[in-house]
């Protein structure tokens, strides 16, 4: 070994963990997921205005349109929280996105306000998706590299904002 050589810090291999494809992979699906709950929350906003004029109702009855939304969301972000601690988080996100494209589903054909909320109340289990989704995250990523990956979820979920 030569005498001369000396430890060169910016040859030295990196301390910090490596993220696997399947992380990167996992976080731009989960992303892709959370836009749809997250794109159909803000197109339903001004469209309000038609809501109150198709079904012939007041202002005040149109707050239903969102407040159901996100009472059911409120409700159900912990009971699909624990249900994914208990049966998996992949499979309780699958869950949560087929209730809420039911629910989408059901939101096109609403002829009154009673099938609407009922409807929007649907939808708003798709929202009890986020917490899972940052715990899969969580699971997918090193603790140092954690942040990262958090902060490309909650900027691709602003794209559905804009």
């Amino acid at each position: 070994m030569n005498s001369n050589h000396r430890h060169n810090p910016t040859t030295a291999p990196s301390s910090s963990p490596a993220i696997s494809r399947s992380a990167w992979i996992t976080l731009i699906v989960i992303s892709s997921v959370g836009l749809i709950p997250m794109y159909g929350e803000t197109v339903i906003i001004p469209a309000i205005p038609d809501f109150i004029k198709e079904f012939g109702i007041t202002y005040n009855t149109s707050s239903w349109i969102l407040a159901a939304y996100l009472i059911a969301g409120a409700v159900m972000t912990p009971i699909f929280g624990k249900l994914s601690d208990i049966y998996g988080k992949k499979k309780i996100v699958l869950v949560i996105m087929c209730i809420y494209t039911i629910g989408v589903a059901l939101g096109g054909f609403a002829s009154n306000i009673s099938f609407m909320i009922i409807a929007r109340i649907l939808q708003g289990i798709g929202i009890s998706m986020f917490p899972i989704a940052f715990g899969i995250i969580k699971l997918q990523f090193p603790q140092e590299k954690l942040s990262i990956a958090q902060g490309i979820f909650t900027g691709y979920l602003r794209l559905a904002q804009d």
